[in-house]
This record gives C-alpha cells, sequence and structure tokens, in this order.
C-alpha cells in the first residue's frame, strides 16, 4: 500500500509499506486490539512492504534496493512471532526477477499466495502467475506456475508494470489476455487453483470495443468485481 496503511482480516499494518528507507519499522496490530493504541503495536520488520497476512503469516516483499541479505525475495512472518526481532523469524518463500508496479500485484488467502514475475527469455517477457500452498509456503521450490497472462511489458493501455489481481481461498481473478498479441482479446479471468485448466472471462474486450480498461478486480466468497472504464474520465463498478 502506497498509503502505508494496510487492512487485513486478522490485523493492521503500518509503516514502511512501500518499501521505502523510512525511519520507522512495519508493524502490526491485531484487531482485537485496535482501540489499545499504540502499546498493542507489534514489530514486524526493519524493511519490506507487506503485501497482506492470513491467520498463520504476514507476507513481506523485499525490494531490490533494500537489505541485501533478502532483497529480491518475499518473506512471511509467523503471526505467532509477531513482536519478535529477530531476523530468524523471517522465513524465505520465494524470488521475484521483476517488480510490477500495481498496487494489487500478489494476493494472500488461508489457502494460497499468489504473486507475478516477468523473466526474459527467448519467446516473450510476459507476467506469470505463481502460487504457493499453505502448508508448502516455507518449502524451497513448491511454487507452482498458475498461468501465463500473455500481457508483455509494452501492452499499451494495460499491463505496462503488471497486471492487477485479487484471490480469495483458492479462487483467482486476474488482468489476462486471451493469446499474446496486441490484437488479442482481454480481461478479467476467473479460475481455481485447485482447476487451473477451468478458467473464464468475466468481462473482456476486443480489440476496437472503445473501452480504456478492464482493472481492480477484487473477489468474495459470494461476488467478483472489477472497474469498467469507458474513458479516461469516467469509471464503472
Amino acid at each position: 500500500s502506497s498509503t502505508g496503511v494496510l487492512l487485513t482480516p486478522g490485523c493492521l499494518l503500518r509503516g514502511s509499506l512501500d518499501g521505502l528507507r523510512q525511519p520507522w519499522p512495519l508493524l502490526a496490530r491485531r484487531i482485537d486490539d485496535l482501540p489499545s493504541g499504540a502499546d498493542a503495536d507489534l514489530f514486524v520488520s526493519d524493511f519490506g512492504q507487506a503485501m497482506g497476512a492470513n491467520s498463520q503469516y504476514v507476507i513481506i516483499k523485499v525490494q531490490f534496493h533494500e537489505d541485501e541479505r533478502f532483497n529480491k525475495k518475499f518473506l512471511a512472518k509467523s503471526t505467532s512471532d509477531l513482536g519478535q526481532t529477530s531476523l530468524d523469524s523471517l522465513k524465505p518463500v520465494a524470488g521475484f526477477k521483476s517488480i510490477a508496479r500495481v498496487l494489487r500485484a500478489e494476493a494472500v488467502s488461508e489457502k494460497y499466495f499468489v504473486w507475478q514475475d516477468r523473466v526474459s527469455g527467448a519467446r516473450d517477457f510476459t507476467w506469470k502467475i505463481y502460487a504457493k500452498r499453505m502448508e508448502d509456503l516455507l518449502v524451497p521450490g513448491a511454487e507452482f506456475l498458475v498461468l501465463d497472462t500473455n500481457v508483455l511489458l509494452q501492452s499499451g493501455t494495460y499491463g505496462s508494470g503488471g497486471v492487477e489481481l485479487d484471490l480469495h481461498g483458492s479462487l483467482l481473478v486476474v488482468q489476462a489476455a486471451e493469446h499474446l498479441g496486441e490484437d488479442s482479446p482481454w480481461g478479467i479471468l476467473l479460475l481455481d487453483l485447485e482447476a487451473p485448466g477451468e478458467r473464464r472471462f468475466l468481462a473482456r474486450l476486443e480489440p476496437g470495443d472503445g473501452l480504456f480498461t478492464l482493472d481492480w478486480p477484487a473477489i468474495s466468497g459470494d461476488y467478483a468485481v472489477w472497474m469498467s472504464t469507458p474513458d479516461f474520465f469516467t469509471r464503472t463498478a
């Protein structure tokens, strides 16, 4: 969060949430303790950006310019270790090679952690979605490829800084293109991480449709929502 505050189901995270070098640490306050003031704050880390949390872990993203021991990595801190200052409480989850410059670039649920990355290769430089199951979160190499979004770095009105996504349980909504190329239809894709072959577009734009973009996907146990932008000055849900 660029505002420095992130509210999750279990706690409020605040402090160095934008990954910049700041003179204050990343702190957590449990939801039940919100009225208790600063005395209820628990230390999380001196560096990194909080990407989300569930009942088990707080997930931290360490950017390229931050702590050399952990930069370009996602770390997990057990919610039972909140308040501990030892670096041993920060456990590696996965590494990444590229920075996604969108606000909803990663997501955490009680079942999964998902993120995106892109790696220069012979064929493309597309954003790809990866995931880890919570029971395997701290197991090296347990991540798996969910899908190739077919979105390149140079994608005009969308995808230039990454794709937006959200997660509920095992249900993922994400911006994606149908195939590689500027002439591809694209939109908001829904899939189940436990049956990733079964996927469908909830909303889709054909080339020349006239809409500016489809963005800000979000999902709950009952609904998936997103924003439709017919022009630069108009947004509808």
